[in-house]
């Protein structure tokens, strides 16, 4: 061993020693370095994972309590463990990385982490901010607990002062930017939002009532409504698909039902749980009959006439009942949620707003259905949503889904800790959107061409074919992301999709943010207070101020939808700008610019004792050129009635009543509240500019002198 080897291994086993007097004070029996964690990933999964200190960095009181605070919080079965093991984790890899010992982890550690990762990471302020907000939590946790007084004076300092040192990160929302819109997610074609969010709205609608008669068909079997009865009367209730240890005699009965109810869309949707089957559903480009997908599922039929449902050989099928399990023929699937969700961000509901939803937030009137919920940031919190008349397929649909929360809220009331939620799957739009998904992989194959239930939702609503279409692409597009660079997806899909990821996902912000951008493009009221009233109206409803509904949703999207508007106004002012040119040209053709010297020869008049500068010469000069059968304005032009041609004479009274006549026009152009008007006036400014400037400097010097030294009247417009 080298003598700095020697002195770095002696330096760390003498603050090892420091921080064990520190760690016997920790409440529970468990070792300082490691977390063992356990978190939900939606109601039924459970993730497993170990959070270790690095061994050249064992010691380190800052990483000991934040091992320290994720034990306490397994332990504690908290939500939203998920996110801070996954900041820890990226932490401790940086450190891994960047240093060779516990003592050399400087106070400002935090500052520094937070640089690389805007730096080197390229993460947007807003990601930045959410890492360092998990390390505030952690930091002011670990203050609160009573055994923090118990550590050493020298940790205490250690972590007050990496506490005092942490970044602010302040928001901004030109850096911070919003979430894409729909028409932003794809790369390869160009979409309107106006029609993806159209059409989205009838793929759901489509696809609920298909999964609503999947529901029916099989709960309406004889043998499958005495499982559920089974499973209502049991202690502990197996009511979740588990693909290792399925229950073969329950999904057996499902399986059968499902054969029985003759339905080519449930045949098909069982049938796409297959890898294989799925790959040759998906490739084929046509509908199988029902004979076509009986012969299929008679593959996945073991010799013995029972269900093969765990895996075999690659020569031997077998389906699985992901969003068929008893769960899921109870309460909404994931999959129905996800277009439920969709549905309610259309009525500008956004995922903080529906995170929260309980079944009590929803209002249903044999007349009309409405949904309140949170908005955060709002000054006013609580908002309501758009109101569904009962006729309506936003009415029946939620009303449904609505019933069988409430009814699975009643029979398994310990299933889960989110019953009196609306939602009761979490953070599905973390799930992947490609063609390995199991959360989206109904709706993959629902807008698959030649599937029977793209068929089925294209023929009821033709108007889903763009969503259909829009969401294929999606689909293909991340899953050439994932094949090209394997690492793009993470295996336990904590952040999938998200801004600093390749990945894009259609997620409820996107949508909200496609109906933001589109929203007050109604016919403009000539009223201004009519203007101003629907402009409130507009931002009130997607729960936003007026300055925000324009500055971050609509005036800094680019989405194709917005561009058109754009350039359509472009195209506007760009005729009326055209108008006003031809205008302008028309009444410079007609005008004749003359100087003293040569108005004896243009118009007959003896000049030779006039002074430019003389007012009352000036006006001898107009009274002749009256007595001629001209009119001189204002401006300064002489012109006969009968004529359209102007005639003025360059002369420093002509400037001094021409720039006097900008002056007006300048402030009438202030005061101006007709459109109309105020283009005449800046038609009448151009051309008076124009003028002006075809005098030598002299002239228009003169010309600002006698300005100050007369009382012009002031110019009519």
């Amino acid at each position: 061993m080298t003598l700095d080897e020697n002195s770095s291994a002696l330096q760390m086993k003498a603050m090892n020693s420091q921080t064990q007097e520190g760690i016997k004070s920790f409440p529970l029996d468990l070792d300082p370095h490691v977390a063992h964690v356990e978190y939900k990933v939606n109601c039924k999964s459970t993730i497993k994972k170990s959070i270790e200190v690095p061994r050249a960095l064992h010691g380190c009181i800052l990483l000991i309590c934040f091992i320290r605070y994720l034990q306490e919080k397994t332990l504690e079965k908290s939500h939203g463990l998920r996110r801070f093991v996954t900041t820890v984790k990226d932490f401790f890899d940086f450190l891994s990385f960047n240093y060779k010992t516990a003592a050399s982890i400087p106070k400002s550690i935090i500052k520094i982490y937070a640089r690389f990762l805007n730096d080197d990471k390229k993460l947007v302020p807003s990601s930045v901010r959410s890492r360092n907000s998990d390390f505030n939590a952690m930091l002011k946790w670990t203050i609160e607990q009573s055994w923090f007084k118990a550590l050493t004076e020298k940790d205490r300092v250690f972590i007050l002062s990496v506490y005092a040192d942490r970044p602010s990160i302040p928001t901004n929302k030109h850096l911070d930017g919003t979430s894409p819109a729909m028409s932003e997610l794809l790369t390869s074609k160009e979409y309107d939002d106006r029609a993806l969010l159209d059409s989205l709205t009838r793929f759901c609608f489509g696809f609920l009532y298909i999964f609503k008669r999947h529901r029916d068909d099989i709960i309406s079997n004889r043998r499958v409504k005495g499982i559920i009865e089974s499973a209502m009367l049991a202690h502990s209730p197996d009511i979740d698909w588990r693909v290792n240890k399925p229950d073969r005699a329950d999904y057996n009965e499902i399986f059968n039902a499902i054969i029985s109810s003759r339905d080519t869309t449930l045949l098909e949707r069982i049938l796409f749980s297959n890898q294989i089957l799925r790959n040759e559903l998906m490739a084929q480009g046509k509908p199988d009959t029902l004979e076509d997908l009986y012969r299929k599922l008679k593959l996945c039929v073991a010799d013995g006439g029972s269900l093969r449902v765990s895996v075999g050989s690659s020569e031997s099928p077998y389906v699985t009942f992901e969003q068929l399990d008893i769960r899921s023929l109870l309460s909404p699937c994931e999959t129905e949620e996800i277009c439920l969700r969709w549905l309610l961000a259309v009525d500008r509901i956004q995922n903080s707003g529906q995170t929260e939803l309980l079944l009590s937030d929803i209002e249903i009137t044999p007349s009309h259905l409405t949904i309140g919920y949170l908005k955060g940031r709002s000054s006013e919190v609580r908002r309501e949503s758009t109101s569904h008349k009962k006729k309506t397929h936003n009415y029946k649909l939620i009303e449904y889904a609505f019933d069988l929360r409430h009814r699975f809220a009643k029979a398994f009331p310990n299933s889960s800790a989110s019953q009196h939620k609306l939602f009761q799957f979490e953070s599905v739009f973390k799930r992947p959107q490609n063609h390995f998904s199991i959360a989206f992989r109904p709706i993959i194959f629902a807008c698959t061409p030649g599937t029977n239930m793209y068929e089925e939702i294209a023929e009821h609503f033709p108007e889903s074919k763009i969503f259909q279409e829009y969401f294929c692409l999606l689909v293909d597009q991340n899953t050439s992301i994932i094949r090209s660079d394997p690492e793009s997806l993470e295996k336990d899909d904590d952040f999938p999709g998200t801004k600093d990821s390749k990945l894009r996902t259609l997620t409820v912000n996107v949508v909200a943010q496609s109906r933001a951008i589109i929203d007050g493009e109604k016919r403009r009221s000539p009223s201004a207070f009519d203007r101003r009233v629907s402009n409130e109206i507009d931002a009130n409803a997607s729960a936003h101020s007026v300055k925000t509904k324009a500055e971050v949703y609509k005036n800094r999207s680019q989405t194709i939808h917005r561009l058109d508007h754009r350039a359509s106004f472009v195209r506007t002012v760009g005729k009326l700008q055209e108008e006003d040119a031809r205008k302008l040209s028309g009444l410079l053709d007609q005008t004749s610019i003359v100087n003293l010297s040569t108005v004896n020869e243009l118009l007959g008049w003896d000049v030779s004792n006039f002074q430019g500068r003389d007012i009352e010469e000036f006006n001898a000069l107009v009274s002749s050129a009256e007595n001629a059968g001209y009119n001189c304005t204002p401006f300064g032009w002489l012109s006969k009635p009968a004529s359209s041609e102007r005639i003025i004479i360059a002369a420093p009274v002509t400037a001094a009543l021409i720039l006097s006549y900008i002056k007006g026009c300048q402030i009438e152009l202030k005061r101006s509240t007709s459109a109309a008007r105020s283009r005449s006036l800046i038609l009448q400014l151009c051309y008076s500019k124009m003028i002006i400037n075809s005098f030598d400097q002299r002239t228009i010097s003169e010309g600002k002198l006698l300005l100050r030294e007369y009382d012009f009247p002031p110019a009519v417009i």
